[in-house]
């Protein structure tokens, strides 16, 4: 569970360090030889978290491309990604809390 929401530290500041993506890998790495469970929740955690920093990293190529006309999609979808990134991480410390796995919508299996 902690996983899950140590990734929503980065929106107490924690994002200067990396919080989206320090604190799952610094727990994965830590507890993934304890169990296969605690192994496959930190990549889908990592997963999720790397996905949505290169889909926000390609709104911010079209706002480029683009000459600023895409800035409005880059501000609507930066919220809607951190709607996503919170509504996500809390479901998935819910279903973490009861024993289960949740699988991340909208991830690229970059960790495997």
């Amino acid at each position: 569970m902690a996983m899950h929401l140590g990734t929503l530290a980065n929106y107490l500041g924690l994002e200067l360090v990396g919080g989206r993506i320090l604190i799952p890998l610094v727990l994965w790495l830590w507890k993934r030889s304890d169990s296969d469970y605690l192994d496959a929740v930190g990549k889908e955690v990592l997963n999720f978290n790397l996905s949505l920093l290169l889909w926000m990293a390609l709104l911010i190529v079209l706002a480029v491309l683009t000459l600023g006309l895409g800035l409005i999609f880059v501000w609507i979808g930066g919220i809607a990604f951190a709607i996503v990134h919170v509504v996500c991480s809390i479901l998935a410390a819910v279903e973490a809390s009861n024993g289960g796995f949740y699988r991340y919508p909208l991830t690229i299996r970059f960790v495997k």
